[in-house]
């Protein structure tokens, strides 16, 4: 027998925010809604943020998303910069993305990929605690908006220093825009192109054995946000992510032996291990 794919989320710490931001409401429009100083408790979020470690069949180790900086813990301002007034960053002891995999017993040198779906600092902040990973590869369309893009959502020292090789999509059956990036070139690891969140979102296809896992990172913030439509409060294209949901629902009706449609911010998530 063949070894099974095995996919792990991690949890490096968390993000306290404000509700709008996930959720639009009509005090989205304000800059203030998206401060987490100027929102009551019950308008602020608690959630988890995941990184995702894939243990391929052919023995390869991959990495999707990197979870906050170890910077955060002792330099907020300078690690997220103005992103700290919207954004919360919670990692104690022994959570950052490094300390995770070395309980389990994971270098940075074992790691064959390391893959943002985007370049936000909670999904991109880790990229330099594991500096040592042989290959950290980024969509076209995302190195290009962290490139031209604001600093409050982009901070580009976080992988300063690091080579940071982009792919390019081509044509394919997945996705909003039929756009995907076979990782291996058997179709057991698909990049698949799903932009609104930013123009660059890439979700992870895992397939193995008949079965499917489809990793969304920020594309929807959780089951609720694609089931309904229910749009977040800081997008760079609303007609996208309407698209990127819609893609999301027949995916979940149509996929066979599809697992689940995790985000990484899914609070509500049961199962943090994945075997098949």
């Amino acid at each position: 027998m063949s070894n099974p794919m095995k996919v792990t989320v991690i949890e490096t710490g968390r993000v306290i925010l404000p509700a709008p931001g996930i959720y639009k409401d009509d005090t989205a429009k304000y800059p203030w809604a998206m401060a987490t100083m100027f929102n009551s408790h019950d308008k602020l979020l608690d959630l988890p943020v995941y990184a995702f470690l894939v243990e391929h069949p052919n023995g390869k180790k991959i990495l999707f998303d990197a979870g906050w900086s170890s910077t955060v813990r002792t330099h907020p301002w300078r690690d997220m910069g103005l992103a700290h007034l919207a954004d919360e960053a919670i990692l104690p002891p022994g959570t950052c993305i490094d300390e995770r995999l070395a309980a389990m017993g994971i270098k940075p040198e074992d790691l064959d990929y390391v893959i943002p779906s985007h370049l936000h600092l909670d999904h991109a902040g880790g990229l330099r605690d594991v500096k040592g990973a042989k290959k950290f590869l980024v969509a076209e369309e995302e190195r290009k908006a962290a490139g031209h893009g604001n600093l409050v959502d982009y901070r580009r020292r976080h992988w300063k220093g690091l080579k940071l090789e982009t792919f390019s999509f081509s044509d394919s059956d997945l996705g909003p825009k039929k756009k995907a990036y076979d990782l291996f070139g058997d179709g057991s690891i698909q990049l698949i192109l799903t932009p609104g969140h930013t123009d660059g979102s890439v979700s992870m296809l895992i397939r193995s054995d008949g079965k499917q896992l489809l990793l969304i990172g920020d594309s929807a913030y959780s089951e609720h946000a694609w089931k309904d439509d229910a749009v977040p409060g800081i997008m760079t294209d609303p007609e996208n992510i309407h698209k990127t949901f819609a893609w999301f629902r027949e995916f979940n009706e149509t996929a066979e032996g599809l697992i689940g449609i995790i985000s990484a911010h899914d609070g509500d998530l049961v199962s943090k291990y994945y075997e098949f």
